[in-house]
């Protein structure tokens, strides 16, 4: 959600074979603490940007990766949530200076949010990020975007529910802010490794707004468009298995080292599965 976001792809490992018309979900869909209150996610984000100016085409990328070590603490009202980004490996590529990288040494410390019952986050404390760590890792995306919003209530295949969230932050890369609307759809059942799982799908539209630097140059980044996801909830532990979300965003950026505003488009993957959880 913002110019040097991160990446990897989602790797199941297991077929997955929706039932439409399977049983519907046990009563209240909503976070709790789960079966395994610490658990490992690999978790990745990559973009693709294509810039134009005066007919020239350019092009930059972003791709980071990280374990995820996923512990959650019962609160009032629902979970505090602390991440560790364990192997983290970033690089960022653009065609105005040589390629930025980062790796685990340049995050110290947790990233802390809470949960409410929805999945609606707050209070979020980011980690420290050292050296090119916040080209590549924004914490606030990462916190605001990890788990999909929940009913809060029993819900069937077919059931519907809707989100619109709005953050506007300053981080150690710059200011991000943010207005992203969902709509979730509970599909049905699905399986994988054995598992009874519910299947989600959700699309909406993200409206994004950047400014920071990146190598020494001022950026300042608008873009709004399309996203959809696939997220996979497990009923009997309470937690989220895997996730992943496409994003398709137009807009405008403007760089100090550019003589003009850009044409941008942003084509976005983030993915979420978990590899350890009892």
């Amino acid at each position: 959600m913002r110019l040097t976001a991160a990446l990897a792809l989602l790797a199941a490992g297991s077929a997955w074979a929706c039932q439409p018309g399977g049983p519907p979900s046990p009563p209240g869909l909503s976070y709790d603490l789960p079966e395994s209150p610490a658990v490992t996610y690999a978790w990745g984000d990559t973009s693709r940007l294509e810039m134009s100016l005066g007919g020239q085409d350019l092009d930059a990328s972003s791709a980071a990766s990280a374990t995820v070590g996923a512990t959650f603490t019962r609160i009032e009202g629902g979970l505090q949530a602390s991440f560790t980004f364990d192997d983290f490996q970033g690089r960022f590529s653009q065609p105005m200076g040589p390629p930025s990288r980062a790796n685990a040494d340049d995050v110290t410390g947790p990233l802390f949010f809470d949960l409410d019952r929805r999945g609606k986050v707050s209070s979020v404390r980011p980690p420290q990020l050292e050296g090119s760590a916040a080209q590549v890792l924004e914490p606030y995306s990462v916190a605001y975007g990890f788990f999909p919003i929940l009913p809060g209530t029993a819900a069937a295949p077919g059931d519907s529910w809707s989100d619109t969230l709005r953050y506007d932050v300053e981080s150690d890369w710059g200011t991000v802010q943010a207005t992203v609307e969902r709509r979730y759809t509970l599909e049905g059942d699905t399986v994988a490794d054995g598992r009874s799982l519910l299947l989600i799908r959700s699309s909406g539209t993200a409206d994004v707004a950047t400014d920071g630097e990146i190598q020494r140059m001022r950026v300042r980044q608008s873009a709004s468009g399309a996203l959809e996801g696939t997220h996979l909830w497990d009923p009997a532990r309470g937690i989220l298995v895997a996730s992943t979300e496409t994003r398709d965003l137009r807009g405008t950026l403007r760089a100090s080292a550019a003589p003009g505003p850009l044409s941008l488009r942003v084509r976005q993957t983030i993915a979420i599965r978990l590899t350890d959880g009892g």
